[in-house]
């Protein structure tokens, strides 16, 4: 039988064994005090969802809407020089398409398209109604002499003999009629002397708020100035900006031309 050990450590008693929790109950109870401590309310997702904002939903005041931008200077051109098409030129009845409007409406694309000034064709036009040759017989019996003088009364001098002699061709194109497709109509045109590409896209220009099916037409010239000052050179959402009016949209047209001739564009900048 071995010895007792004497001393401090021979009088020890064993260590007492302390009953040990299972790991599981253990971590339970870990994870219930931090949650307390933690304790907040249950997100609730559906707000969540409802509330948060994409990039699409972020609007910045710094970024200008295309389309209200574009209609404000539309506005602002057609309130300082929108006119409807020759409806300040003398004729009896400028918003039906009579055969005497339709040729005072050729007449001014054929005037215009010249290299002479806006204001003297405007002028010209003026002249060639008082004296009734957009009356078709009223033209027909008319002598080059007179025709000649009538355009030389309105300062149409550069180009009146070459016009008169144009104007008395006229008549003969001009006994059918001539309200058809755009793409016809241009053709025919086109058969006039004097009138090309420039006088066929004044003519068509001014035309369309007398025959909307003509509508939407701006001309090309007028479709690059659109897109200058932010107006834009699409057509069609141009003339959706103007509620598909066939007579705002020649308005439209009417302003763009008198502004660039007129040097203003700078202005709707």
């Amino acid at each position: 039988m071995p010895p007792k050990r004497s001393g401090a450590h021979g009088n020890e008693k064993p260590a007492a064994t302390t009953k040990t929790a299972p790991k599981a109950e253990r971590d339970e109870k870990s994870h219930e005090k931090i949650r307390q401590k933690r304790k907040a309310p249950e997100p609730d997702l559906q707000s969540s969802k409802r509330n948060r904002k994409t990039p699409l939903d972020h609007k910045d005041p710094t970024i200008k809407n295309d389309d209200t931008s574009s209609n404000s200077r539309i506005k602002k051109l057609v309130s300082a020089y929108g006119t409807l098409p020759l409806s300040d030129v003398g004729l009896d009845d400028p918003a039906k398409a009579t055969p005497e409007t339709v040729l005072a409406h050729i007449f001014n694309a054929l005037l215009s398209s010249a290299r002479i000034s806006h204001n003297a064709a405007a002028k010209t036009v003026r002249c060639l109604i008082k004296a009734g040759y957009h009356d078709l017989e009223t033209l027909k019996a008319s002598s080059w002499d007179e025709r000649t003088r009538v355009l030389t009364e309105g300062g149409y001098t550069r180009y009146r003999e070459k016009t008169a002699t144009a104007l008395g061709d006229l008549a003969s194109l001009l006994e059918e009629k001539y309200e058809t497709t755009r793409k016809e109509l241009s053709i025919r045109l086109k058969e006039i002397k004097g009138i090309g590409d420039v006088g066929s896209e004044i003519f068509l220009s001014s035309i369309q708020w007398l025959w909307p099916t003509v509508a939407p037409y701006m001309n090309s010239r007028n479709v690059k100035t659109a897109a200058e000052i932010s107006i834009g050179s699409d057509i069609a959402a141009i003339y959706k900006q103007l509620n598909e009016d066939a007579a705002q949209m020649a308005k439209l047209d009417t302003s763009l031309t008198r502004a660039r001739l007129d040097g203003k564009i700078k202005e709707f900048l």
